[in-house]
């Protein structure tokens, strides 16, 4: 290298007894012969000698091919996808179920419905008559007889809490009898449960009730007392898998809650499928309540 030229050359100088320059002079240092600034100016143009510089010959670890900030900044390429458009089954990462696919849990609970209570059609001592479209009557050859029968339904949702079942289609709940109407064999209530009973509650204002309607009723008036008449099991078509009776009631009182009041049929004389009228004012009229509650 020029550096080492030149310090030897001033040890052989000295040594031979001929001194040039004192090597501490500051001149010996700022000459501008001794050190050349275009020396270590990467500026500095390479003699033209037409030979090519050993020393500026490229040296592959100071390249810019190797120590290169781009060789260790730059992002790796992403994978190109397939040019058919399909995606690597490997590198498909599984994405969450839409919505209403069938995947998920579409578990529904709906939500709790009443009726309010339209204007009375009669008001008693003890009880309150509200209409009912499936009030039914026989008044043939101008005889009234004073026995009736009431068959109702209460829909309850996975709550334990009212409902009219709307979110359930096409379901019917039917409850075979031997009451001498039409409507009666069977009686059949389908979904939504028309609610024109006040069933469930009481209510310190009301001497029946308490104002809102709560159960769907086919009511048979103009019935033979003295007389037994038997209804069987309630069967359900259009939703078993989404509907179940709960229970029977014969003896209802407005204090119970449905589900604490029914029972299994058959368990006991209040849901043994016989009900019979007779004379007295307690006996004379009855009553047949199914609850069905959904299940899904």
């Amino acid at each position: 290298m020029k550096t080492k030229v030149i310090v030897t050359a001033g040890l052989l100088i000295a040594a031979s007894g001929i001194v040039t320059a004192d090597p501490f002079d500051d001149e010996f240092f700022t000459g501008e012969d001794t050190f050349d600034d275009g020396f270590f100016n990467e500026g500095s143009e390479a003699p033209d000698d037409g030979l090519e510089n050993d020393n500026t010959s490229e040296d592959p670890f100071n390249s810019d091919s190797w120590f290169n900030d781009d060789f260790f900044n730059e992002e790796p390429e992403a994978p190109s996808s397939p040019e058919d458009g399909s995606e690597d089954e490997n590198d498909t990462e599984e994405q969450p179920p839409a919505p209403g696919d069938g995947t998920e849990d579409e578990t529904q609970v709906e939500e709790r419905h009443v009726t309010p209570a339209p204007e009375p059609d009669y008001v008693g001592e003890d009880y309150i008559s509200y209409p009912n479209p499936r009030d039914h009557y026989m008044h043939d050859e101008g005889i009234h007889r004073e026995g009736s029968i009431k068959v109702c339904h209460i829909m309850l949702n996975q709550n334990g809490e009212v409902i009219t079942g709307d979110t359930v289609d096409n379901m019917s709940l039917n409850v075979d009898t031997d009451i001498p109407y039409e409507d009666a064999q069977p009686v059949t209530f389908d979904t939504p449960v028309d609610q024109t009973a006040d069933l469930v509650g009481t209510s310190d204002d009301l001497i029946e009730g308490d104002g809102y309607m709560e159960a769907e009723c086919g009511e048979f008036h103009d019935l033979r007392l003295n007389e037994t008449y038997h209804y069987g099991e309630a069967d359900i078509t259009g939703a078993n898998d989404e509907v179940e009776v709960v229970g029977y009631q014969e003896f209802w009182s407005n204090q119970y809650e449905p589900l604490n009041a029914v029972e299994d049929y058959g368990s006991s004389s209040n849901s043994d499928g016989n009900i019979t009228l007779s004379e007295g004012y307690n006996t004379r009229h009855a009553e047949v309540i199914v609850v069905t509650q959904i299940t899904r």
